[in-house]
């Protein structure tokens, strides 16, 4: 519970300043890393767009052990906030730079 709390808090803008007020109790929590069945929660992508994504560029930051794949919220809240538009010609313009960087 206190992670989705967090996570929303991370997510918007308006609640960054408090948001050092709550991890002053958990002041790792940005830097944590979690599984892709996590991250997928965590963004609204299934675990097959975040691994397609991971293979073919544009995707969040990772970390690879072995086999084993993890993000840091860091990484997966920066990724998020990259693809954030006011409008949709911003919108447009992002897919077009994502889509002539892939």
């Amino acid at each position: 519970m206190i992670d989705d709390l967090l996570w929303r808090l991370a997510l918007s803008a308006e609640s960054l300043p408090s948001l050092e007020d709550l991890l002053r109790d958990r002041p790792t929590f940005l830097d944590e890393h979690v599984d892709e069945t996590e991250a997928a929660r965590l963004t609204g992508r299934t675990v097959f767009a975040l691994q397609a994504l991971r293979s073919r560029g544009g995707g969040p930051v990772f970390h690879k052990t072995g086999r084993r794949v993890t993000y840091a919220r860091r990484d997966l809240i920066a990724w998020l906030k990259a693809g954030r538009c006011k409008n949709t010609v911003q919108g447009h313009q992002l897919a077009r730079q994502r889509a002539a960087t892939a």
